[in-house]
């Protein structure tokens, strides 16, 4: 375990912040996530989002479908923080990310802790690789409110499946804009059509607070 000073947490902050900062002037998309802010939390170094990620972790249950020897792809990762913090258990994490500022942000994150956590900068439907992952994490992940996300339902699906070794797990985490106008019960059929459902659950949302629920789903590759 490495033992974090304060002095080291604030010259990281320090750093992130600027990457933030040059976010807000420099991104090209019209949306600023969390309004400029985290989005997801990182206890280990201080950082607090607006979502949890270590009690997201508890909630999802995902420890028990997670070991040394898995390697893992996290779609539309953000800063990282939630493939950071699983790293932990698992043998490898790859994040894919459109968004420049959020990867600077993780890398530095996942050196600053010396864990094996790898970044992509590129649009998930660009992503090419000859890796074949034990689990993919699509939280939220499928379509984006910036309009960045070009895939339909069906082939970003039809992609997770073809990145998944036989019998992989796939991590997914409902849109909040399908749960408020209640479009969800399409994309839960297909993923019923594709993967054996070994957990449906409903999750705690705090953000955004207008969507308090979300919709959690770990089905196992047909």
């Amino acid at each position: 375990m490495i033992t974090i000073t304060i002095i080291q947490k604030k010259k990281l902050h320090k750093k992130l912040a600027e990457y933030l900062k040059q976010q807000k002037k420099e991104w090209k998309s019209p949306l600023i996530y969390a309004g400029g802010k985290y989005y997801q939390s990182l206890e280990e170094v201080g950082i607090k989002g607006m979502r949890n990620t270590e009690q997201r972790f508890i909630d999802y249950e995902l420890k028990d479908y997670l070991n040394p020897q898995k390697k893992v792809l996290d779609i539309g990762g953000n800063t990282g923080f939630f493939s950071i913090y699983i790293s932990q258990f698992v043998n490898s994490c790859d994040v894919v990310e459109i968004n420049p500022f959020f990867c600077e942000i993780g890398k530095k994150v996942a050196r600053f802790l010396d864990r094996n956590v790898n970044f992509y900068t590129i649009d998930f439907k660009d992503f090419q690789t000859k890796k074949e992952y034990d689990a993919v994490i699509s939280f939220a992940a499928d379509d984006v409110a910036d309009g960045l996300s070009a895939l339909k339902f069906e082939n970003y699906i039809e992609k997770i499946r073809s990145l998944l070794k036989e019998k992989g797990l796939i991590f997914f985490e409902s849109q909040a804009e399908d749960i408020f106008y209640g479009k969800f019960g399409p994309k839960l059929e297909y993923l019923k059509e594709k993967f054996n459902i070994l957990l449906q659950k409903k999750v705690k949302s705090s953000y955004p607070i207008n969507v308090p629920e979300r919709i959690f789903v770990i089905g196992e590759k047909k």
